[in-house]
């Protein structure tokens, strides 16, 4: 597996002079942050080959591993699922990171009791971030590891199984693939920009959809140089960070969706936002990223016109 590289090649030393940290001031020793680093990577790997012998076995007709049928619907909601893999990987994460940082918080997707995030060293997962994908056989999944210190993410893994993308940072030292750095574009305009967002599973609402399709039309018509919409906040975000997305924008997505991913995305030069246009909040479930402040500008624009209430 080309992503199963060393963890020395994902431990980064040096901050690249365009880049700037994501926080100041981290409260964890460089060593610690290292380790931490180190066992996410172990964590998001073993997730990523359950992930694969999964589908393997789906794509060979085993009807226990058919998502379709195994997949739960998730607080009432027919178009957000959970399945039995996403609460084993969360288990195999909890019990690596709980052994080795017994003093660290955790808060997990699957497991979420509606806490908020302190100043005491957190995890955050997401043990597999575009589960409909997933459920599906899609290569738009993950695994998403991130760690808070003070309420600010500082550390962030990522993992995408089928494509065989590991997405690493650590605050002040630059964003790495399968431990080669990463840049965001150089974009400045929308209309050289590729641009991404979901349709949602946590919401259908008229008003949220209607709100939601105008932008599109807006884009659509501005015209930017083009439209996606896939299914993982984390690797859409990384998409940004490594330059094949330009402008990545959601609403509804969660602290665990996003918290390793921001750390990436800062390292790798991005801009990071509220849609409104304030500072990123890990738990205020708005997003805006972005290669350059010039494209995160004219986008808000847009996005300033509209409301999406949950």
């Amino acid at each position: 597996s080309k992503a199963t590289v060393s963890v020395l090649n994902c431990i980064h030393c040096g901050t690249p002079e365009h880049l700037q940290p994501t926080t100041k001031k981290m409260a964890l020793p460089a060593d610690t942050l290292r380790e931490c680093l180190a066992e996410a990577v172990n964590c998001v790997q073993i997730c990523g080959n359950v992930m694969r012998e999964c589908v393997t076995k789906m794509q060979a007709g085993d009807a226990h591993a058919d998502l379709n049928k195994v997949g739960e619907e998730k607080n009432g909601i027919a178009t957000d699922f959970v399945t039995e893999f996403d609460q084993k990987c969360e288990k195999i994460v909890f019990d690596r990171l709980s052994a080795k940082f017994p003093t660290f918080s955790m808060m997990g997707e699957e497991s979420f009791k509606g806490q908020k995030i302190g100043d005491e060293p957190t995890w955050v997962v997401d043990p597999i971030d575009g589960t409909l994908s997933f459920m599906h056989g899609g290569h738009d999944c993950c695994v998403c590891i991130g760690l808070t210190v003070g309420k600010q993410p500082v550390l962030g893994v990522i993992y995408a199984p089928f494509l065989d993308e590991l997405y690493t940072a650590i605050a002040g030292e630059g964003a790495f693939c399968n431990g080669k750095p990463i840049k965001t574009s150089t974009s400045k305009t929308l209309n050289r920009a590729l641009v991404c967002s979901h349709f949602p599973s946590y919401t259908r609402k008229d008003e949220f959809v209607d709100n939601l399709f105008a932008v599109w039309k807006q884009l659509m018509a501005h015209p930017v140089q083009g439209m996606r919409a896939y299914g993982s906040a984390g690797l859409d975000m990384c998409s940004v960070a490594r330059g094949r997305l330009d402008v990545y924008f959601e609403v509804g997505i969660w602290a665990w969706d996003v918290c390793a991913g921001s750390v990436i995305l800062r390292e790798a030069g991005g801009t990071l936002l509220d849609i409104t246009g304030g500072d990123f909040d890990l738990e205020n479930r708005r997003l805006l990223a972005c290669s350059t402040p010039e494209v995160a500008e004219e986008i808000l624009k847009i996005l300033k016109q509209y409301e999406f209430n949950l």
